[in-house]
């Protein structure tokens, strides 16, 4: 039989940007229907990327909302690097 693949498995469904356009936050879903967050912050002549490792989090910050979902699934490494 024939496998069925795709080269990218996630999608972003939400692009958020702050007033002053340095920073931007992606909402990713993946295909298992996780949604994870990546951020885009730029500064002066950098531009910093962070990526997620996990969907959800332990740690349960109260000011933090992916700490407070609780801790849901490790990414693959193609969930990260599709981040990217």
């Amino acid at each position: 039989s024939q496998e069925k693949w795709s080269l990218f498995t996630s999608q972003v469904s939400a692009i958020s940007e702050s007033s002053n356009k340095k920073t931007t936050k992606l909402l990713i879903e993946l295909e298992d229907k996780y949604q994870i967050e990546c951020v885009i912050l730029r500064h002066n002549k950098r531009t910093t990327l962070c990526v997620s490792s996990q969907a959800g989090c332990k740690m349960g910050c109260t000011f933090c909302a992916t700490g407070q979902l609780g801790y849901e699934a490790n990414l693959t490494r193609g969930e990260i690097l599709q981040q990217i």
